[in-house]
């Protein structure tokens, strides 16, 4: 069901439902989705937010039950498929996480998040050089600074935190100009 389908009624208890999710309060993000028509509750965007309430309190067996419905409902669409091997992830199997994102990964060449959670998984999986060519992919397709800082904090990418290093510019000396930048005086060059 795509979002447009939604009646005006479903469409604000959705919207509703997000702003719930944002506040942190899934509870009332979850009576939110309840007061939906039963068809409505098959729209990705409503499964979407189903699955971030289940995520929010960390219920991973309902959570994998909506991204496999996610799968189902919208196969062309990559978060269901995010959601559901990160189900697997937090259910301690990293290789079944792996094998999902891997039997879609040529499907979605774009998503730097599927590949940036195999580059996780394969690390855990004590996979370092494989992971590293995962990340360098997810880097390839977003190209961000802040991608390769995140990663650097990420604990699952740990192994990895040399390479990563290695992949943000050296900061070079710069000429003294006897202007103190915390002062708020710009260098000018």
């Amino acid at each position: 069901m795509e979002p447009e389908t939604l009646s005006q009624a479903d469409r604000l208890a959705l919207n509703a439902s997000e702003g719930w999710l944002i506040l942190g309060n899934p509870e009332e993000a979850r009576n939110e989705l309840y007061s939906m028509s039963r068809i409505a509750r098959l729209d990705t965007d409503v499964l979407l937010a189903k699955w971030k309430i289940h995520f929010l309190t960390r219920e991973w067996s309902s959570a994998l039950k909506v991204a496999r419905t996610l799968c189902k409902v919208s196969p062309p669409r990559p978060e269901g498929w995010v959601c559901k091997a990160y189900c697997y992830y937090q259910q301690q199997d990293l290789r079944g996480a792996r094998k999902i994102l891997l039997q879609v990964v040529d499907r979605f060449p774009t998503e730097p998040v599927i590949f940036y959670n195999l580059a996780c998984y394969t690390c855990q999986l004590g996979e370092i050089s494989e992971a590293f060519e995962w990340f360098l992919e997810a880097l390839r397709i977003e190209n961000k600074r802040s991608l390769v800082l995140e990663a650097l904090e990420d604990p699952d990418l740990t192994p990895l935190r040399e390479q990563l290093r290695g992949l943000l510019p050296s900061r070079r000396a710069r000429p003294a100009s006897g202007r103190n930048p915390k002062k708020g005086h710009a260098e000018k060059g």
